[in-house]
Parts: C-alpha cells; structure tokens; sequence
C-alpha cells in the first residue's frame, strides 16, 4: 500500500539497502529483515556511544508509511531518552520522519545528542548538573560496571575498543556491595551519588 507522496514500505527498504551506509557515515548497516521488522546494527562514530555497536529493531505496520514505525534498541543502553526495560524510545523524535531511512538518521543524532528535557525515564529527577557528567557515567554503564546497583551488560565492541586504546574506565565503588544497601538502588540514586563525588 503506497501512502505519503506514493511511498511504500518496499520502496522505503529498497531506498534503505541502498543508502544507509552512505547517508549514515557508515554508522548503520541492515542486520535482518523479516516482513515488516528490520534489525540495523548501529555504531556511532562521535558522542557519549562513539565506538559502541547496538541494535535497533523497526517495526512498520500495514498502514505504513500514515502511522510511524515501532522503534525500540534490542541492545540494553543507558540513555535519557530510552526506556531501560523496553528500549523504546521517546517518540518525539519521529515527529518529521519522513522514510526509514530518516527514522534511523533521527535515532543517530539522539545518541550524540541527548534531550534531558524529554526524558523517557528516571532522567527527569536528576539535577541539571548531572548533564555535565553524563560521558563519564556512560562509560561505566558501557563498560558493565555497577552504579548504585543498576547495571546493564557490557557493550563488548566498546569494551573491544576501549581497551584497544587504553581508555577503558576504572570501575566506581559507589557502595561496599558486601553490605546490604539501604540506599535505593535506581539509576537515579546512583547517578546522584556520582555528582556528589
């Protein structure tokens, strides 16, 4: 079914197949299509995710390309604008998507640049310095490390990378794991705790 300006699905994944190294500085690659559900492998060249790999599934529905695409990251990531649990991400970045290819540029330019003010999780409790420490705590999350007890698994291309360049960060104690904490163990509270060091 052809929609806006007589696009379709299949003309927007032909496009897709062809330009999406170009167009993305070979940040983004197709993994998988199966239907209407596409895997593209992301590995951001600049920003706090710089030499990291994620994946990232999109959806179309049968009424694509009137209603946008599901969009959500597979790999775990620590990102104000993206859910923890379920890797959606804060739609407001899909509001001028015009094709997948778009969509996917949209999602790029999140990961290089992260909207505090839309946040689609605990980020929103966290106190504007925190924007200023941002790199340093997504270091340890990439790297697997615990903040607070929140932890996400090791981004191992980054890890790959980091160690290949001695860069790979120093693990923060932010509390004797031996004890049973008190403290919450949220994103949020470690992050705070971080700021305070």
């Amino acid at each position: 079914m052809a929609g806006k300006g007589g696009r379709s699905y299949l003309k927007d994944l032909r496009n897709l197949y062809v330009n999406i190294g170009e167009s993305t500085s070979e940040q983004a690659s197709i993994s998988s299509v199966c239907g209407r559900r596409l895997e593209i492998l992301l590995t951001p060249n600049e920003g706090p995710y710089a030499h990291a790999m994620f994946t990232l599934e999109i959806v179309a529905s049968e009424n694509y390309p009137r209603n946008q695409p599901q969009i959500r990251f597979l790999t775990p990531i620590f990102h104000p604008n993206i859910h923890p649990k379920n890797g959606y991400i804060c739609l407001s970045i899909l509001d001028d998507w015009n094709s997948l290819l778009d969509a996917i540029k949209a999602v790029l330019f999140l990961l290089s640049n992260p909207n505090f003010d839309s946040s689609n999780n605990e980020f929103a409790d966290l106190p504007s310095e925190y924007q200023n420490r941002f790199d340093e705590v997504c270091r340890q999350f990439l790297a697997g490390f615990h903040v607070r007890g929140e932890v996400y698994p090791a981004n191992e291309k980054w890890c790959e990378w980091a160690r290949a360049n001695n860069c790979f960060p120093v693990p923060k104690c932010d509390y004797d794991e031996s004890q049973p904490s008190t403290q919450s163990t949220s994103v949020v509270s470690g992050l705070i705790y971080l700021l305070s060091t």
